[in-house]
């Protein structure tokens, strides 16, 4: 039993190392997987190679549309929207509880616009949707940004 305890002991500084270098590895391996999926992600480019393309044919029947609302919207969360949006969202006068949230809905319809993987048909899909749909109220203070967008064709 004590051979087995001092052999144990003899070994712990070489595991010890081992260790420490399996967790020099880990930073690496997440950006190796990081890259992957990357790649994975933008493997849904169209034929005219810079735009994202939605494929109508992964929806559930009768859910193309929610479907591809959100796959524009999903795609865009990484977009940066300019300062002077950003302001322009937050002064608007909301009920407080509400004002978060709907700057956050606010924003994410909008980084869709900013967003240069959407083509420009996408964009115009989403703003005629937005301005014409039931609820477009959450959305009144960007509906003139929709529509200049629908008129003008860029920002």
């Amino acid at each position: 039993m004590v051979l087995i305890l001092k052999k144990i002991i003899m070994h712990l500084p070489k595991i010890d190392r081992e260790i420490k270098q399996i967790r020099k590895m880990i930073p690496l391996l997440f950006l190796i997987s990081g890259f992957g999926f990357s790649q994975n992600l933008n493997s849904n480019k169209g034929d005219d190679g810079d735009y994202l393309v939605f494929d109508a044919s992964k929806s559930f029947q009768g859910n193309e549309l929610i479907d591809h609302l959100q796959f524009l919207i999903s795609n865009s969360e990484a977009v940066e929207l300019p300062a002077e949006v950003i302001n322009r969202l937050d002064a608007v006068q909301d009920e407080p509880r509400f004002h978060s949230k709907l700057t956050y809905m606010r924003a994410s319809l909008l980084k869709v616009i900013y967003n240069e993987q959407i083509s420009p048909d996408d964009k115009k899909f989403i703003c005629e949707h937005y301005i014409n749909s039931s609820y477009n109220e959450n959305y009144e203070p960007i509906l003139p940004i929709l529509e200049a967008y629908l008129r003008d064709g860029s920002l």
